[in-house]
């Protein structure tokens, strides 16, 4: 449990008794998010944030020892206010954070981030990955609730050192009815589907992503 003194309390019995185990987390600073892993036991995620103080560094720190111990996950997140962090409930070494400039993904437990593209640039302030659907659930400021599926991402690990992933999109069934016009008052029905990508952080140029019709023609780039 996180208070908006910066203490992060644990227990052990239900409740019954409470331990500070703030430890060498900065003092003072309000504790936004506290997620204990679904993985391994003893460990845990907290977000610290230092509005209050004019103080918009990124605070974020992993235990694995109960909170006996604290190590940073800062990496290279910019110097933006940390309001969440989450674990992926599946892959133990994806993480999730929501900043006040956007949404980030770790692949490798915190050590380097990546920023969540196509997301409104605004503050994240709450964030749930739903364990059945598997899909990122971001509650934003001003912008609304935003779902993103994840589950491609959770093969994305090991392919991290390519400077484009492409996945595959989920299958659909084709109708005679695309393109009708059900009503003159209505648009054609035009369905669409949602082509995912992955571009490094170490790309370091342009990218161009091209897409082919069955026969290998060119029908969008």
């Amino acid at each position: 449990m996180g208070t908006d003194d910066g203490n992060i309390q644990i227990t052990r019995d239900g409740g019954a008794s409470w331990t500070n185990v703030t430890g060498s987390i900065p003092k003072d600073l309000w504790v936004s998010e506290v997620h204990a892993s679904v993985h391994d036991k003893g460990t845990a995620y907290a977000s610290l944030n230092g509005y209050r103080f004019d103080d918009f560094d990124t605070y974020l720190y992993k235990t694995t020892d109960f909170g006996k111990t604290w190590t940073s996950l800062k990496g290279n997140l910019p110097n933006e206010v940390a309001n969440v962090i989450v674990q992926d409930p599946l892959v133990p070494s994806i993480l999730y954070a929501g900043l006040d400039h956007g949404t980030y993904i770790s692949f490798n437990d915190g050590k380097e981030w990546h920023y969540l593209n196509q997301l409104p640039n605004v503050a994240s302030y709450d964030m749930v990955v739903h364990p059945r659907e598997l899909e990122l659930v971001i509650g934003t400021h001003g912008r609304s609730i935003w779902v993103m599926d994840v589950k491609p991402l959770h093969t994305l690990s090991d392919r991290l050192s390519e400077r484009v992933t492409g996945f595959s999109p989920e299958d659909i069934r084709h109708s005679s009815r695309w393109g009708s016009q059900f009503s003159p008052y209505r648009e054609p029905f035009n369905p669409s589907v949602n082509l995912m990508y992955f571009v490094s952080n170490k790309t370091g140029s342009s990218v161009e992503i091209t897409v082919n019709n069955k026969e290998g023609e060119k029908v969008f780039s």
